[in-house]
């Protein structure tokens, strides 16, 4: 009978002894997997070491928790939790079993009557096993996952180890949470880098809203776009300058602005890649404190669109031809070469081969420069003239009738021209038909052999030869290609040149006109008291000299002197000092500094501090550049 006297206690059966004892000898690991609950049958148990399984158990499910006891780390505490579904019966005894299925602890408890919800009152009842064990070293506190059911102190436990109260309130802009989505830290940052922001630019980048900019390599293609500085020293764009750069689509090209710390005035710099890589040239751009366009050309000293468009009407268009000029009375080069063929073909006709050159005829008339003598000679030992063979007494030849009759089949005289020695004779032809082709020439001239089209080599070209006796041969020939040459170099060949080739020299055939060779040069002709300037043309090399003078009345002060025209590249440049003063008045030089393309300062420096000049002073100066 259950009183006051009772004992309940909890305890290792055997088998869990001994399954404790080679858990701790030899580190195997021990887990609890489930828990039994039984009536004893109606009994009052106590608990026995020798006992296998409960006198007569109702329920055994796995636990719901295992834990050590937190004030006794000596102490397993397993836990049970039976839902109000389940019951109808005492619990008397309690038995704790391992993964093996083995009873390796047994308790046993007062006696308590776990109703169901069909009796009328349903409770969820927790049953609790504080087992004393020698060491929990080696016993695996785990539950099965399939736990479904926690009493409130294990919420409140495991709500406390989630959300421990350690934490300062208030409100923060960044934190940081764990896997579960509580909150660790919190934070207040006041920069983008302590948010962890990369794709923006904080205030004072590059200059960007800052009141200064970092000093950069500002000759390096790819820097980033913003404000850069750069102070004395090796730069290609300027010293002492503050520079914008300008990035482009490839970081391998860019551009930059820059003004430059000098003087009251500014100056304003400008240069972009001219390739990939590659910086152009360095440009000043100009302001009103360094160019007056009223200085320049005005209503009343230029002309006016009218004036202009008069001037030019007045003149010829640009051609390359003489009609283009509207030129009438000369030969074009189509109408010279259709003249010499015209001529050549009047003068051949339609000699046989043997006799269509001088030469051929010079040899058939025997060579005989007195050729007109020996004819009349000869004719005056003649016959006197008949009208008939019989007339002089021949019988021994073949009449008229006769010889038309046997030449019949035969060339007509009136087709061949005889060839002999040289004539003095001065042959005049005339072309059948009118025209500009081959077919309307006075005189045609056929390639040697009459080759044809068989060979175009310039050996069998069509040709004329000329022959100043003891002195000089030469021969006109015309090449496969309808090219005239004068022993073998071409002639009247070649348009008028264009400017560009006159400036690269780009071809050997064209003619160059006074137009083209004057195009390109410039004079400035100010006289010995202002500017002056020469100016090559391309073609000649661009060659640029420049030359001027202005007054230094004032000691120590500088002039800006701007060349007339702007160099490409800085020119090299003299400047000396001139006076009308006594000779022995030697202590004023001139000085010359900051030489660019466009221009330069121009100092005249007095050596003593009080100069004893007297005269009016001049500064002269020469540049030399391309």
């Amino acid at each position: 009978m259950i009183d006051q006297n009772s004992q309940f206690q909890a305890i290792l059966t055997a088998i869990g002894e001994a399954k404790q004892a080679n858990a701790d000898a030899l580190g195997i690991p021990w887990t609890f997997a489930q828990m039994g609950v039984g009536d004893a049958n109606g009994t009052d148990p106590f608990p026995d070491r020798l006992q296998t399984k409960l006198i007569n158990e109702q329920r055994r499910a796995p636990l719901n928790q295992l834990k050590p006891d937190p004030k006794n780390p000596g102490i397993i505490i397993a836990e049970q939790v039976i839902p109000e579904n389940v019951g109808g019966f005492w619990i008397r005894e309690i038995g704790l079993y391992d993964l093996d299925g083995d009873l390796v602890a047994v308790a046993n408890c007062a006696p308590t009557f776990k109703p169901l919800l069909a009796q009328g009152s349903g409770r969820t009842q927790i049953i609790r096993m504080n087992l004393i064990v020698s060491s929990i070293a080696n016993i695996v506190l785990k539950i099965d996952p399939a736990v479904v059911l926690a009493t409130r102190e294990y919420v409140d436990l495991a709500l406390n180890q989630r959300l421990p109260g350690d934490k300062q309130a208030g409100t923060y802009r960044k934190v940081t949470i764990n896997k579960y989505g509580i909150v660790q830290s919190g934070e207040n940052p006041t920069t983008l880098e302590g948010y962890g922001i990369t794709d923006a630019v904080k205030k004072g980048y590059l200059g960007l809203g800052g009141t200064t900019a970092a000093v950069g390599d500002i000759d390096k293609i790819g820097l980033g776009g913003g404000f850069h500085s750069f102070p004395g020293g090796e730069s290609t764009f300027g010293n002492y300058v503050s520079v914008l750069n300008f990035p482009y689509i490839t970081d391998d090209y860019s551009a930059q602005l820059g003004f430059k710390y000098s003087g009251d005035e500014p100056a304003i710099l400008v240069r972009s890649a001219k390739s990939s890589g590659k910086w152009g040239n360095v440009r000043t751009l100009w302001h009103s404190g360094h160019f007056d366009p009223s200085s320049f050309i005005t209503m009343t000293t230029g002309y006016t669109r009218p004036q202009v468009d008069g001037l030019i009407s007045a003149k010829a268009n640009w051609a390359i031809t003489l009609a283009g000029y509207g030129i009438n009375d000369a030969f074009t080069k189509i109408e010279t070469t259709a003249a010499i063929q015209s001529a050549i073909a009047a003068l051949v006709a339609s000699s046989p081969a043997t006799l269509d050159t001088l030469n051929e005829l010079a040899t058939a008339l025997g060579n005989d420069p007195n050729f007109s003598t020996t004819v009349m000679n000869a004719i005056a030992a003649k016959a006197t003239k008949a009208t008939t063979l019989g007339g002089y007494g021949i019988a021994d030849a073949f009449t008229k009738t006769e010889v038309n009759n046997a030449l019949a089949n035969k060339a007509d005289k009136d087709k061949a021209l005889a060839v002999g020695s040289v004539s003095r004779q001065q042959p005049a032809l005339a072309a059948p038909l009118t025209g500009s082709t081959y077919a309307s020439s006075a005189l045609i001239v056929r390639e040697a052999l009459e080759s044809g089209p068989a060979d175009t080599r310039e050996i069998y070209a069509p040709g004329i030869g000329f022959h100043w006796l003891g002195q000089v041969a030469g021969k006109l020939v015309m090449d496969s290609i309808g090219k005239l040459k004068w022993n073998g170099l071409p002639l009247l060949t070649g348009a008028v040149a264009s400017q560009d080739e006159v400036d690269t020299g780009s071809t050997d055939t064209n003619v160059v006109t006074p137009s083209k060779m004057r195009f390109g040069f410039t004079f400035i002709k100010g006289g010995g008291g202002a500017n002056n300037a020469i100016v090559l043309p391309q073609w000649l090399g661009g060659l640029m000299i420049q030359w001027g003078v202005h007054v230094a009345n004032v000691a120590d002060t500088e002039t800006v002197v701007t060349f007339p025209l702007g160099f490409n590249i800085i020119p090299a440049c003299v400047s000396s000092f001139a006076h009308d003063g006594a000779t022995t008045q030697s202590t004023v030089a001139s000085q010359l500094r900051s030489l660019t393309a466009t221009g330069f300062l121009s100092r005249r420096e007095d050596i003593i501090n009080t100069s004893s000049f007297t005269g009016t002073a001049y500064i002269r100066w020469i540049a030399i550049g391309y």
